[in-house]
């Protein structure tokens, strides 16, 4: 789905503002976890790393050598997406003010993901439609 420019500032800059909350926030917090939740946050991380890594080194060759049809990219960060969002909503939710405005953001942002999710639904199967 192809956006105007102005669309595309805003949305990195939300990803970017949603990085480093998420990447403060932790440092800020990292002692006062737990050791299980310091666990699923490495594990998270280890995950993303690995996925996004992955996901670039398969559409590498596709990229540097341009005589061949550029292959679909997006299909192999798909995994990605799961440790990507988590953090990035966490992020958005070290922004909300504690005093209870943080349970309307995190349904704002549900809300929110789950429209997209229905588009990206919607955008697959009419693409195989055709």
């Amino acid at each position: 789905m192809q956006l105007d420019p102005p669309w595309y500032w805003f949305l990195d800059a939300l990803t970017l503002i949603g990085i480093g909350a998420a990447l403060l926030g932790g440092i800020r917090r990292w002692k006062d976890f737990p050791q299980p939740v310091r666990a699923v946050v490495v594990l998270f991380l280890l995950a993303g790393l690995w996925l996004w890594t992955s996901a670039l080194l398969r559409v590498l060759p596709y990229l540097l050598d341009r005589p061949r049809p550029l292959m679909p990219v997006a299909r192999y960060a798909f995994p990605g997406i799961i440790p990507s969002t988590l953090g990035l909503t966490w992020g958005w939710l070290q922004i909300a003010s504690p005093n209870g405005k943080q349970q309307k953001v995190a349904t704002f942002l549900l809300g929110v993901m789950a429209v997209l999710n229905g588009i990206s639904l919607f955008t697959i199967v009419r693409f195989y439609q055709f």
